[in-house]
This record gives C-alpha cells, sequence and structure tokens, in this order.
C-alpha cells in the first residue's frame, strides 16, 4: 500500500522520497488527513530508433520539387504559387 506522508515532512525529506519513489514506490501526500498528491514513478521512455518510419508516409510528388514560376493574369507576375515574391 502507499505510504502517507505529511506535507512538512515531504518538503523536508523531498531527495530521500524522490530516491523511494525512483525505486519503485507510491508515496501520496497528505495535509492533514486529506490526501492531496502522489509521488508515483516514471515509466522511461522508449528509445526512439531513427529512420523507424521509412516507407510509411507518402507525400505529393511536387512537394519537394522548387516553386514553379506562374504568371498573373496580365502576365506580369513570375513568382511562386503562393505569393507575389519573384523568381530568377
Amino acid at each position: 500500500m502507499d505510504e502517507i506522508v505529511p506535507v512538512h515532512a515531504a518538503k523536508t525529506h523531498l531527495s530521500q522520497l524522490l530516491a523511494r519513489v525512483e525505486a519503485g514506490e507510491v508515496i501520496t501526500i497528505a495535509r492533514g488527513r486529506t490526501p492531496v498528491a502522489k509521488l508515483v514513478p516514471i515509466a522511461p521512455k522508449a528509445k526512439r530508433e531513427f529512420g523507424a518510419m521509412r516507407g510509411k508516409s507518402r507525400s505529393a510528388r511536387s512537394f519537394s520539387s522548387p516553386y514553379r514560376r506562374t504568371s498573373s493574369i496580365a502576365g506580369v507576375n513570375n513568382g511562386c504559387d503562393c505569393c507575389s515574391i519573384p523568381m530568377r
């Protein structure tokens, strides 16, 4: 069962309580007789593998291609598709 520790004792002995939590214990902090917080160990993050998603998603072919030149109705704008920045 969880150990119940008063707030004052938790503030005084926080380092020791954290060491016990790292070892797997669950500690409840109480104000008077009312539990207000619980210290629980956090599961370690799984190590990520570089390239794990390779080949699992696709994008449009034009996604990585450079902006193509467009021209406005009057033929004045030679900018990209989304704005009027001129392209060389």
